[in-house]
């Protein structure tokens, strides 16, 4: 960003669990004001993460466009304004729309690293991640004869962010477990006294809950993807509330916050024998269909309690697979 300034990193380091006693008479230095807003801003972060998640939260939709140049045409990938939660915790603005040409993209890959990518489909994902940086230079009383960067310094930490093409799609251990919760609890059918006698499966899934996150999943505790874990209705409160209680005591604390972008979409594509991206288009030069797919299947998303009460309808209703 134009607007970052590069800055001395020689701050003290603060302990975020601590706020400031304000009494009457003590001096402030640049430090107790730091604190201050370190405590805040950490609490906040931990909301975020603990009890909001990661994701969308509103906007930041994928769209794919032609660019008719000379000599090559090329594909720009437009990311609209919103907002996200990062898995860190931050918050991300993204105010103005985003553009970004996938074919240069692709040229200056080739041109800083490897040989151009094989012939044929390709996959590349759309990231957004966290950044901040300092602006807003101003005047700084100092020593006599300081330089121009002693006696001036950034007044502001701009909160930003970048939005980059990848070819690995950024590490979504949330996303992933709570996805993989989601597809256990589905799998739960509930019977009552009077159905013939059936093995209750109570411990199945409260192992299966506890695997989640792990390197290596037990193996011999997982049935088919799709067989259905069944729980007596007498216990299935207590086993899922068990269930929850695992996730929130033994796989939340290791799941790996990660670097902090999220993933917003994949694209797939082709590319011909030089690595140059297949561009087809049709009489109106626009992209024909299959030219350019937008994957967002994967992208985390987090939706307001507003938007949960009308899921409510749900409770009760079985949705065929």
């Amino acid at each position: 960003m134009n607007e970052c300034i590069k800055a001395s990193d020689n701050k003290v380091i603060l302990d975020p669990k601590k706020r400031l006693n304000y009494e009457f008479g003590m001096v402030l230095g640049v430090n107790d004001f730091r604190q201050e807003q370190e405590h805040h801003e950490w609490k906040h972060r931990l909301s975020n993460r603990f009890l909001e998640g990661s994701g969308t939260v509103c906007g930041l939709q994928v769209t794919a466009g032609a660019v008719i140049e000379a000599g090559s045409n090329d594909i720009e990938i437009r990311i609209a304004p919103g907002y996200a939660i990062t898995p860190k915790g931050n918050w991300i603005v993204v105010e103005k729309d985003q553009c970004g040409k996938l074919n240069q993209w692709l040229q200056r890959q080739n041109n800083e690293s490897s040989p151009p990518p094989f012939a044929g489909a390709h996959r590349v994902y759309v990231t957004l991640c966290y950044d901040e940086c300092f602006t807003e230079l101003v005047p700084i009383a100092g020593q006599a004869c300081a330089s121009d960067e002693e006696s001036s310094k950034p007044s502001r930490v701009q909160e930003s962010f970048k939005i980059e093409f990848s070819w690995q799609a950024p590490k979504q251990d949330l996303e992933d477990n709570a996805r993989a919760f989601g597809e256990l609890m589905h799998r739960i059918e509930i019977q009552d006294a009077m159905s013939p006698p059936v093995q209750d499966d109570s411990d199945l899934l409260i192992e299966l809950i506890r695997s989640l996150g792990l390197v290596t999943s037990p193996s011999f505790i997982s049935p088919p993807d799709d067989s259905p874990i069944v729980l007596l209705e007498s216990t299935a409160c207590k086993t899922i509330r068990q269930a929850i209680n695992v996730w929130i005591t033994e796989v939340c604390p290791r799941i790996d916050k990660n670097e902090d972008c999220l993933l917003l979409a994949a694209l797939d594509f082709s590319v011909d024998a030089n690595g140059i991206l297949i561009v087809n288009l049709d009489a109106q030069n626009n992209l024909m269909p299959g030219t350019l797919t937008i994957d967002e299947s994967e992208r985390p998303v987090l939706i307001p309690n507003r938007l949960k009460q009308e899921l409510f309808c749900l409770l009760g209703v079985r949705i065929p697979v």
